[in-house]
């Protein structure tokens, strides 16, 4: 872990994300708070995940194949830069259509930055320390959901939503600044045939076992979290204390499971050697487990316990894929194969809310959570026995 900090690199960028990510937490209420004023009322928030999700279904590929022959560093200046721009025209907006044009803008600017974030993060330490890496951003990650989302709801009761918009755009200028200082060595890519660029990334996620199976299981993950997350309100408002402390207690779910995020971030580094489909095999079990055991319990303190679990097996699953993407695909092709995962994943969780929105109509919320819970046990059970 020493490594780690001393990559002045990598000291850099999580300091970036950790000050980019307080302003995105501010913008996801203030947005909310706006679109809600509209016409269309709290649809208009279903809406926001659809058009921002649009962009890397259609473009994942494309700008995959972009950023492995472009300046990496450069790129990452620019695409923040840009989010700045969305980040301040949210707060002149008057209209849900304007609202929307943007969130697709910003929708394209995130599926540019997925592939140039993937790419990056090998070029700013030692390839061997990825897994701790991956850890300590999910940590890092954590930290702004703990903090973020309260730090958000106090500033924006005293500065309003376009005060809360103003500053994103200032966060976004400052990482921009800050990632001028990485000292990086890129390498050249690799001159392809045009069809076989935009091929590239779907031939190494099929060829290589290990990336294969961990991206199917990710996609299953992505389609279950998706559907469980926005439950979890109207599970807290029937089990957990009613309607009335509802917001209250979500808010303390999620600062737990941004606790346990912390906590698993941390831990993660140490399991880097194991192998990564068994350890992500071993987590949907347990995840599973802990999920059923959520549903039936109706005890808050012990809802807040399981909760913290959570957030530190969700932890590990974010930072597996990633950690086998980085380790595993050649450098050259790094924006490719995850222009194209994230093509896939980014759409299924946007489908996967859509269904968990119309079942919750018909089937009580918690035995969705225990259906859902059961198909990710067997899922694992599955993979647990399969060898490499």
């Amino acid at each position: 872990m020493k490594n780690i900090y001393k990559s002045s690199n990598f000291i850099i960028y999580l300091i970036g994300i950790f000050i980019s990510g307080i302003g995105t937490k501010l913008t996801t209420i203030a947005l909310a708070n706006k679109v809600t004023e509209f016409k269309g009322g709290a649809f208009n928030v279903n809406l926001i995940y659809i058009f921002e999700s649009l962009p890397i279904l259609i473009l994942g590929m494309f700008v995959g194949n972009f950023i492995d022959k472009k300046n990496k560093k450069i790129s990452f200046v620019v695409v923040n830069m840009l989010f700045a721009v969305t980040s301040f025209t949210f707060a002149i907006t008057k209209s849900i259509t304007t609202t929307l044009l943007i969130i697709i803008l910003s929708g394209i600017f995130k599926a540019f930055l997925m592939p140039i974030e993937t790419a990056l993060i090998p070029l700013l330490l030692d390839k061997k320390n990825l897994g701790k890496a991956n850890g300590l951003i999910m940590s890092i990650s954590g930290i702004v959901v703990v903090m973020g989302y309260a730090f958000a709801g106090v500033l924006i009761n005293l500065i309003g939503s376009r005060g809360a918009f103003i500053l994103d755009g200032v966060s976004f200028i400052l990482i921009s600044i800050l990632s001028l200082f990485f000292k990086l060595n890129e390498g050249s890519s690799e001159k392809l045939e045009l069809k076989e660029d935009f091929i590239s990334g779907f031939k190494v996620v099929m060829e290589n076992e290990n990336i294969k199976w961990i991206f199917l299981i990710d996609i299953f993950i992505t389609f279950i979290i998706s559907m469980e997350t926005p439950l979890i309100y109207i599970f807290t408002a029937n089990y957990l204390g009613g309607s009335v402390l509802m917001a209250k207690r979500v808010g303390f779910l999620f600062a737990f499971a941004g606790i346990g995020a912390i906590v698993g971030g941390i831990i993660f580094g140490r399991f880097q050697k194991k192998n990564k489909l068994f350890l992500l095999s071993a987590c949907l079990i347990m995840d599973a487990l802990i999920v059923i055991a959520f549903s039936v319990n109706t005890y808050f303190p012990l809802s807040l316990a399981l909760f913290s679990v959570m957030g530190i097996l969700d932890t590990f699953n974010g930072s597996i894929l990633q950690t086998v993407i980085q380790e595993k695909t050649p450098e050259n092709l790094l924006g490719r194969v995850s222009g194209f995962v994230n093509s896939i994943v980014q759409p299924i969780s946007v489908l996967s809310l859509l269904i968990g929105s119309v079942a919750s109509s018909f089937i009580e919320v918690k035995w969705i959570f225990i259906i859902a819970s059961l198909l990710e046990f067997f899922i694992g059970i599955l993979f647990l026995k399969k060898k490499f």
